[in-house]
């Protein structure tokens, strides 16, 4: 019976992963509308991560699931978010047979008791609601309340705050969730943000196991030299020049591969 498992969900991920590895620049008109399957103790999730979590989540409940197979682009975080409580507080085991990238790599990866990265699967990161660009539009919204408590504000900066109101509350909330998370599964949340700072790439980036333990997620299983560049060119030649690679140098230290 185990076998027989392990044989269709295979089958199923066959079947369907080929529109999981969509192009990650795609926009979100194009992203893959989610799928979910549950076989035995296991559940499979394929595409974007929206309120279609909220469903599996539910058809979960009466079931006892041990390992989910995902291939994801990613989607929205507050769902991404949801999503990774449920794996979490459930010590569900991840795999990722294709693709697990964005809200999926930052919050359904790192929540998992063990994570299975298979030959040729990427986890790609690209930023979360801590990165810089938000940070700075959170400031300049900030910047201009002051102002416009003191009674120093200009008609376009007025302007600016009723127009911005809604994305900084929203941007607040998602970061005070994010933190909460982050903190619960107790991961360092710099993953997120390691193609951004110090540095920014403006790529997407990958981590090898060595620089994902440095923060802290552990219980890896993944093919020999994941993420490095040779890694890269076998099995994503045509993705290498859109995607940064990290490791660890001689001292230890997180940095870009070449």
């Amino acid at each position: 019976m185990k076998v027989y498992k392990q044989v269709a969900v295979a089958l199923v991920m066959a079947a369907l992963s080929f529109s999981a590895m969509a192009d990650e620049s795609k926009s979100k008109k194009n992203e893959v509308p989610a799928k979910f399957y549950f076989l035995g103790n296991v559940g499979l999730y394929l595409g974007v991560i929206d309120e279609t979590v909220n469903d599996f989540i539910s058809a979960a409940a009466d079931k006892k699931i041990e390992r989910l197979y995902i291939n994801s682009q990613g989607g929205d975080a507050h769902f991404g978010i949801i999503f990774g409580h449920w794996v979490y507080d459930n010590q569900i085991e991840v795999e990722v047979p294709s693709l697990c990238m964005s809200a999926c790599a930052n919050y359904v990866f790192t929540a998992a008791k063990t994570k299975i990265i298979r030959p040729s699967a990427l986890v790609i990161w690209h930023g979360s609601a801590e990165q810089w660009t938000i940070r700075e539009m959170n400031k300049k919204y900030e910047d201009y309340l002051a102002l416009s408590l003191a009674g120093k504000a200009s008609t376009e900066q007025i302007a600016y705050l009723d127009s911005d109101k809604l994305r900084y509350e929203g941007s607040n909330q998602l970061l005070s969730e994010q933190r909460q998370f982050f903190k619960k599964i107790n991961v360092n949340e710099y993953i997120t943000r390691l193609g951004h700072e110090p540095v920014f790439y403006k790529r997407v980036w990958v981590a090898t196991v060595g620089v994902m333990n440095k923060m802290n997620i552990q219980n890896i299983s993944a093919p020999e030299g994941y993420g490095n560049i040779d890694y890269l060119k076998k099995h994503h030649p045509d993705r290498i020049d859109r995607l940064v690679s990290f490791g660890l140098n001689s001292e230890d230290e997180v940095a870009k591969l070449d």
